[in-house]
C-alpha cells in the first residue's frame, strides 16, 4: 500500500513466508513501512522497518546421520518428536536510487537471539546478517531494461557470499534474470504482473558445490500483490 504526500511517498506492506528444506521448516509472518524522500532532482532516499515473527522447526525423525561419534546429533536423533520455536525479528534497510543507478543496505534479525527448543541439546544463536547492493539500470528502449546488480552478504560466523545478477525488464510486467552466487550457485528467476496488482514468479537454485549429489537443486515460488500503486 503507497501513500502519497507531497513529494514523500509512503509505504506500508506485509510477508507470509513458509519454506521447507529437508530436516528443516522456517515460517515467517510480519508488516513493513518505509518513506522515500526526494534529496534532489535526480536521487531519492529510502529507509525501511520491518517486524515480524518467524517459527523455527527442526525433525530429527526426517534426519540420517552421516557420523555416529557427534553427541549432538545423537540427542537430537533420540527424539521422536520436532523441535519448533518462535522468535521476533526487527530488520532495517536504506535505499539510495536514481534513473539509472542504486544502492542499498539492511540489516536482518536485529534483534539476534537464541531459538529454545524444548528438551534440546543445544540453543541455536540467531545472529544479525548485513546485505549491501550496487546496481545499475541500462535503458535499452522504451520497453527494454537491463538491471545488472552485484550483492554481499555478510554474516559474523560464516564466509561472506557474493551474487552477480542480470535483470531483463520489458514494459515494467515481465522479468526474466540470471544469477551467480560465487563458488555456489546458479539462479534463474522468471515473473509477470499477471494484473495491475498481482505479481507471480519461479525461481530455481542450481548448486555448484558438493551438495548437488544430494538433489537437483532448489524451487521457490512467489506471489506478491500490490495495493494502491500509483
Amino acid at each position: 500500500m503507497i501513500k502519497e504526500k507531497g513529494k514523500i511517498k509512503h509505504a506500508a506492506g506485509g510477508i507470509l513466508f513458509q519454506d521447507d528444506f529437508g530436516a528443516f521448516s522456517y515460517t515467517a509472518f510480519g508488516a513493513s513501512y518505509n518513506v522515500h524522500v526526494p534529496i534532489n532532482s535526480s536521487w531519492t532516499i529510502s529507509a525501511a522497518l520491518k517486524g515480524s515473527m518467524k517459527n523455527w522447526v527442526f525433525d530429527p525423525t526426517k534426519t540420517q546421520m552421516g557420523t555416529s561419534n557427534d553427541p549432538t546429533l545423537q540427542a537430537f536423533a533420540a527424539s521422536s518428536q520436532a523441535f519448533n520455536d518462535w522468535i521476533p525479528s526487527i530488520d532495517f534497510g536504506l535505499y539510495a536510487y536514481s534513473k539509472h543507478l542504486f544502492f542499498s543496505y539492511n540489516s536482518d534479525q536485529l534483534t539476534q537471539g537464541e531459538l529454545k527448543f524444548e528438551n534440546s541439546p543445544v540453543s541455536p544463536a540467531l545472529q544479525m546478517t548485513h546485505y549491501g547492493m550496487i546496481g545499475g539500470r541500462l535503458i535499452l528502449n522504451q520497453s527494454l531494461h537491463l538491471v545488472p546488480s552485484t550483492l554481499i552478504k555478510y554474516t559474523a560466523s560464516a564466509p561472506a557470499s557474493i551474487d552477480f545478477n542480470l535483470k531483463l525488464d520489458v514494459r515494467d510486467r515481465y522479468f526474466a534474470a540470471v544469477g551467480y552466487r560465487w563458488n555456489s550457485d546458479i539462479i534463474l528467476t522468471g515473473a509477470v504482473f499477471v494484473s495491475n496488482l498481482i505479481k507471480v514468479g519461479y525461481s530455481f537454485d542450481y548448486p555448484l558445490t558438493e551438495t548437488k549429489s544430494l538433489g537437483f537443486g532448489s524451487h521457490e515460488l512467489f506471489l506478491g500483490i500490490q495495493l494502491f500503486k500509483k
